[in-house]
This record gives C-alpha cells, sequence and structure tokens, in this order.
C-alpha cells in the first residue's frame, strides 16, 4: 500500500501473496500490501481504430459522393472521410481501456 507500482511477469497467486517476475527476478509482494493488480493487454487500439475509422470513414463518404461534383469525384470523397473517420477513430481509441482490473483491495 505504499503506492509504488510494480510490473513484471505474473507468475503465481496464493491466498497470502503474489509472485511475479521483473528485471531483478522473482519478486514477491504479500496481500495485505496490494492496493489492486492489472493486466494489461498488448494491443495495438490506437493503431487499429485509426486505421478500421479512417477505412469506414472513406466507404461511407465515397458511397454518397457525387460521381462528378464541383469539389471532385469519389475519390475527394474517400479522401475527406478516411480524414474524419481517422478524427473520429483517434476519439475513440483512447477512450478504450488497455488494461482490466483483476484485484482491488476496495472491494475485498
Amino acid at each position: 500500500m505504499n503506492s509504488r507500482k510494480h510490473s513484471g511477469t505474473f507468475i503465481i497467486a496464493s491466498d497470502t501473496a503474489i509472485s511475479y517476475r521483473d528485471a531483478g527476478g522473482e519478486q514477491t509482494i504479500e496481500k495485505p500490501d496490494i492496493r489492486t493488480v492489472k493486466l494489461s493487454k498488448n494491443t495495438h487500439r490506437l493503431r487499429n481504430t485509426l486505421i478500421g475509422g479512417a477505412g469506414v470513414g472513406a466507404a461511407s463518404v465515397a458511397g454518397v459522393w457525387e460521381n462528378s461534383g464541383f469539389v471532385g469525384g469519389k475519390g475527394t470523397g474517400a479522401s475527406i472521410g478516411a480524414g474524419l473517420g481517422f478524427l473520429v477513430g483517434a476519439g475513440v481509441g483512447v477512450r478504450i481501456p488497455t488494461h482490466c482490473t483483476i484485484y482491488n483491495a476496495a472491494l475485498h
């Protein structure tokens, strides 16, 4: 409960302690000294959200864009849609959590 963050590869949990491996080797922390345990997900969520947002935006706007308007054809619509989708994707991507809490002392 000293508000220090410990990171490493999970090894084992018991009723009294949690063990993990970090750069210094195997470490064990007693359960009364643990506030929360979070499992980090190794994902590319922001990258995938941006790419997906740009793709959906490009397809959506190009689909409704006029074939030959005063601003340009479907390619122009796809470009504008990709830019808008990229921005929306960025907003969505930063709000998706990258971890889940698997233990919280306040709840036990």
